[in-house]
């Protein structure tokens, strides 16, 4: 989701299930007074952002309890996922996170390789994004067995074309991978850079496919459609290839993708994403700055209890006193104004 600079509103529309606008919820939070006329959700910023930004797209975001963000696990069950215990640690680790998740954020599933003879094959999307998916997608994790190649690349693409039919407007791809992508039959054996611990001659199939899986990723981006990579121990040989790839799905931390590791447990990994997703929290486009948040007209400050920014001012979350205000049965109007960074 690269999205160029300038001043812009990104207005979203939250129709979400909970507790308090109907009340006053306290003006520690809401600058103007309810007795006063707030400013127009349309008003230009005050200090006018340099003169060399470009102008961002508008997004706009309907979203309630009905209509959760869709998040994809796209993940890797290649044979040399069983060499160190990834997959029973990648099992616990989406129990966890379900259990947190399974009734605020829509999950879905798409493993790769496909079952079967053919080592590099995809299948299409096996649980569509959805609420309370979780037992299902733990289901399907237990009765699988890691065996074949890593067609990452054709993975991604497979996700992108199922989560365009879907009419959200807040859905992302989580990568977990343990290894290099590979499968690309058209690239020379020859010649290629082969995967780690593979064997290349004759079987183009080994060869590292960056550059196609590099390409997905981007497309994805373009798309609006974010790809998180968690690296899983055993991509360690990968780890510049990792980041590039976090890089172009905008996810990147300083850089840098999301790497399992002494520091960083996988529940961990996907526990960093999914809060970004959750009801209250939304993620911000790059290289902009946030100048004021006001919900149904009436300004939102940057507190505890108003709203927070992390992840280098790429992430906004409600506070616990404005979360609240939004979980009505009330239909709220929620407009983040923007600044060029």
């Amino acid at each position: 989701m690269k999205i160029s600079r300038s001043p812009q509103f990104l207005q979203i529309v939250l129709t979400l299930a909970a507790l308090c606008l109907a009340q006053s919820c306290g003006d520690d939070i809401l600058v103007a007074p309810s007795g006063e006329t707030p400013p127009p959700a349309t008003e230009t910023p005050s200090t006018p952002p340099p003169s060399d930004c470009s102008t961002p797209e508008p997004l706009s975001f309907d979203v309630s309890s009905e209509t959760p963000a869709e998040l994809l696990l796209v993940v890797d069950r290649s044979g040399s996922m069983t060499e160190s215990g990834q997959w029973m640690e990648l099992q616990r680790s989406l129990e966890e996170l379900l259990q947190s998740y399974d009734d605020s954020i829509a999950f879905g599933l798409l493993l790769f390789p496909a079952v079967g003879f053919n080592a590099c094959g995809v299948s299409d999307v096996s649980v569509s994004p959805s609420l309370r998916s979780g037992t299902q997608i733990l289901d399907l994790i237990d009765r699988s067995t890691p065996l074949g190649g890593t067609p990452t690349a054709e993975a991604l693409m497979k996700a992108k074309s199922h989560l365009e039919t879907l009419p959200s407007n807040r859905k992302a791809v989580i990568l977990a991978t343990d290894g290099g992508p590979g499968c690309n039959d058209s690239l020379d054996w020859s010649t290629c850079e082969c995967i780690e611990g593979s064997m290349c001659t004759g079987f183009a199939a080994n060869c590292l496919d960056d550059v196609r899986t590099l390409n997905a990723v981007n497309l994805l981006r373009q798309a609006s459609l974010p790809t998180y990579v968690v690296g899983i121990p055993g991509s360690e040989s990968v780890d510049d290839l990792l980041d590039r790839m976090a890089v172009a799905g905008g996810t990147d931390r300083n850089g840098e993708h999301l790497a399992v590791n002494a520091s960083l447990s996988l529940a961990d990994a996907f526990a960093e994403i999914a809060v970004n997703w959750s009801p209250c929290n939304y993620p911000l486009p790059p290289d902009v700055e946030v100048a004021q948040v006001t919900i149904d007209g009436r300004e939102v400050i940057e507190s505890a209890q108003g709203y927070t920014l992390s992840d280098n001012g790429q992430t906004l979350a409600f506070g616990e006193t404005a979360c609240e205000l939004l979980r009505d049965s009330e239909n709220h109007q929620v407009v983040i104004e923007f600044v060029c960074r």
